[in-house]
């Protein structure tokens, strides 16, 4: 009982302490009235934007080199080829670089270069060409015109003398009118301009040709154009009797040809004139014919380097070795 007496003391004086210590702090401070300020709504005015941006829908990826499929052989300056990769007779619808030491065109092997498009063969060491080899780089004919805008206009004569004369006394004599409007009406549209034709750019160490280019061709000619579109007739009538013209296709006009390509060849070696002029004679137009002489290795690497600068600026197809020729 003592014991817990003492512990009911102890207790109510630590309580009696904390209501002095209580008593002791100050009285808490009233919190600070502030006096109401109106604000005024004020309206700032932006300007309005001269066009609304669209953000980039991609963003393509940077390449951080020219990548060549394939694996090309290397070999010195002036060194004569012993063995050759085949290049086959084959569609090129891309900008495309082929490039290698020692490449060869088997006889009958005709290449297409797709209009508009680049063939670019860079054989360091040596081309050797086979008979009748063909490059096609023709451009396509353009599409037929429009019909005419009528298929026929009516003439009627004021009399029948002259009704007779045109339908009965000598046949059909009923003619296309002279009138340019009527004529106009019932003439074809033009045709449509053909499609250029590719481009061909050769680099050759040396050309290689035992045949001495036999049947080789090399054609860049535009695309003709099309023709024109069906034109229409002119029908001479009065009363019962009626017969008409044939088609007025006067004046009526195809498109225009295609613009040409261009042939460009970088050659070196020995060029015997023979070869150079059978060379020369192969290629369709002539007018678009660039040959330029290669006579050191400084120079066969300027020619190389230019063709690879193109191709790697303009995101060209470049492949090398047998497989993936």
């Amino acid at each position: 009982m003592y014991l817990a007496i003492r512990h009911c003391g102890t207790s109510a004086l630590i309580c009696a302490s904390a209501i002095v210590a209580c008593n002791k702090l100050p009285p808490p401070e009233a919190p600070t009235r502030t006096r109401a300020v109106a604000h005024e709504l004020v309206l700032v005015h932006q300007p309005k934007a001269a066009f609304e941006g669209v953000p980039w829908a991609s963003r393509s990826q940077v390449r951080q080199s020219a990548a060549i499929t394939g694996n090309p052989v290397a070999m010195t300056f002036g060194a004569r080829c012993v063995h050759f990769r085949s290049l086959p007779g084959v569609e090129f619808r891309r900008n495309t670089l082929i490039q290698d030491a020692c490449i060869e065109i088997p006889s009958g092997t005709t290449i297409v270069v797709q209009s508009g498009a680049t063939l670019g063969i860079v054989a360091t060491n040596g081309l050797r060409v086979g008979r009748n080899v063909k490059f096609s780089a023709k451009g396509i004919q353009g599409a037929r015109g429009e019909r005419a805008d009528f298929g026929a206009i009516s003439f009627s004569p004021d009399t029948d003398v002259e009704i007779n004369a045109a339908c009965v006394d000598n046949g059909n004599r009923c003619s296309c009118p002279t009138n340019n409007l009527s004529a106009t009406a019932i003439r074809g549209h033009s045709g449509a301009s053909g499609t250029p034709g590719g481009a061909l750019r050769l680099v050759i160490g040396a050309l290689v040709s035992p045949n001495q280019l036999s049947g080789f061709e090399i054609d860049v000619t535009g695309g003709r154009g099309g023709p024109p579109g069906e034109s229409g007739r002119q029908e001479c009538s009065r009363g019962a009797i009626k017969c008409s013209s044939e088609n007025c296709s006067n004046g009526a006009s195809s498109g225009g040809q295609g613009e040409h390509g261009s042939i460009y060849i970088a050659l070196g070696g020995g060029r015997p004139d023979k070869l150079l002029r059978a060379l020369n004679e192969a290629c369709t137009p002539l007018s678009v014919v660039a040959v330029i002489p290669i006579a050191s290795k400084l120079a066969l690497d300027a020619e190389v380097r230019a063709i690879n600068d193109q191709a790697y600026q303009n995101d060209w197809d470049r492949r090398a070795g047998r497989d993936s020729i």
